[in-house]
């Protein structure tokens, strides 16, 4: 992201100079752009782009280019890739007792079965999750024994050769990045639960942070994603126009993202600067967006006078200094003032000591 000056010269009204900021071309993984291709865009520019043969797309299709850089992030969602070999290597067929390769779109399932003379341990029916899926199990069912739930498998039982069992459904201990869950075990049975929590700087995806052992494996799928950023509300201060007027689009933004925000007149934000730049962290905003009243030192101080430089800029918690002429001494003691919400505080103000209030009184 970079920002150049577009320079305006209207007929007989001089040149006007606003600053526009240019986005790159974004790359996108597996995916191209099909519609308004250029070398640069400016800010609100959209595009158009599509993912690859068999990948999908998250969200709309249409990104625009804005302050923080393309808004929303383009994103294509893999597909899970199932070989033949890894088939074999877990002794795993598809339903209807077919071994091919196939490839399986994000958010799908695939059920599966075990070859002859194996039984399947856990949920039959698998999800993709962006070029993720997680075989089943298959365990040897030679002598036809039922399973043993203590975390792991045992022959107990013999049974006749001539029937076997129906394999009770079994979850097998899930992944779940950037994050854990309770209780840990080796295997869950039908109707198990789960809690999970994640790390410091990842939430959950969504609000629920339970998740069910059922015949289709765990329910819902639970995902730690980097923490997100909700829209500020800033008093006495506002986001950028498009931020405002997209806010529904923009927000909430994920971890390292940065936004900038103004403040109104009278007010400035930390860096005392027109623009403030913020970034989304794991612990929300940082710095806080804030808008601090601006205190105007006095330009000329009866009795007295500002030892700080006047071209200083004072906000909310800054404070000035003053001295007070001879026969003359601060209103209140102390010859420093703290810039306020209500201004100055406390007034700077230069009295009249005793002494020299007697010498006039002497004099008149």
């Amino acid at each position: 992201m970079k920002s150049w000056l577009v320079c305006i010269v209207p007929f007989l009204l001089g040149t006007f100079c606003t600053s526009q900021n240019l986005c790159r071309p974004p790359e996108i993984d597996f995916g191209d752009i099909v519609r308004n291709i250029k070398m640069e865009y400016m800010e609100l520019d959209r595009i158009q782009y599509a993912c690859n043969p068999g990948y999908d797309l998250e969200g709309s299709d249409w990104i625009t280019c804005t302050v923080e850089d393309w808004t929303p992030q383009p994103k294509c969602w893999a597909p899970c890739n199932i070989t033949k070999e890894r088939l074999d290597e877990k002794n795993l067929l598809l339903r209807g007792g077919q071994r091919h390769s196939a490839l399986i779109r994000n958010g799908h399932t695939l059920e599966f079965m075990c070859q002859k003379g194996y039984i399947i341990i856990s949920p039959t029916v698998r999800k993709c999750a962006d070029g993720h899926l997680t075989l089943p199990t298959c365990t040897s069912a030679e002598t036809g024994s039922e399973m043993s739930i203590t975390g792991d498998m045992s022959l107990e039982t013999p049974l006749p050769l001539a029937w076997n069992p129906p394999a009770e459904v079994l979850c097998t201990t899930p992944q779940i990045d950037n994050g854990s869950f309770l209780p840990v075990q080796t295997q869950y049975k039908l109707g198990d639960m789960i809690y999970a929590s994640c790390y410091p700087g990842y939430t959950l995806e969504h609000r629920n942070n339970s998740s069910e052992c059922t015949k289709y494996g765990w329910l819902p799928y639970l995902k730690c994603i980097s923490k997100r950023c909700d829209y500020p509300h800033i008093e006495n201060g506002a986001l950028s126009w498009s931020n405002t007027y997209y806010s529904d689009v923009y927000f909430p933004k994920k971890e390292g993202e940065t936004i900038h925000f103004r403040c109104n007149r009278g007010f400035l934000p930390e860096n005392k600067k027109h623009w403030h730049m913020i970034r989304c962290t794991e612990l929300g905003w940082d710095p806080e967006p804030k808008c601090f009243k601006q205190c105007i030192p006095p330009k000329r101080l009866p009795h007295g006078q500002v030892t700080d430089d006047s071209k200083n800029i004072f906000i909310e918690g800054d404070t000035i200094s003053f001295h007070c002429d001879v026969g003359y001494q601060p209103e209140h003691q102390s010859p420093v003032a703290t810039c306020t919400r209500k201004d100055w505080s406390p007034a700077l103000n230069c009295l009249a000591t005793s002494s020299l209030k007697s010498l006039n009184l002497t004099s008149t």
